[in-house]
């Protein structure tokens, strides 16, 4: 690839992935639904980032975390 001059190749991102597993079930004690909508929509951008950055094992991790707070939610949202 050839870089004209003045120019620089893009560094790519690294991030600093939280550990999926840190979530306590304290956290859960007096969650309303948006919130766990929220930690879910959360869970599935470190997902998507993870993924970017090549992280395929660790976006799985992500994707499972993102889905149990999707059931907490539907869990919910039903009674």
């Amino acid at each position: 690839m050839k870089v004209k001059k003045g120019k620089s190749i893009p560094e790519p991102v690294n991030y600093d992935f939280p550990d999926p597993a840190s979530d306590d079930d304290d956290e859960l004690f007096g969650c309303d639904a948006f919130t766990l909508l929220h930690k879910a929509a959360e869970y599935e951008r470190w997902a998507e980032r993870a993924r970017c950055c090549g992280r395929d094992d660790l976006a799985i991790l992500y994707e499972i975390k993102a889905e149990e707070w999707f059931e907490w939610y539907k869990g919910m949202e039903q009674g």
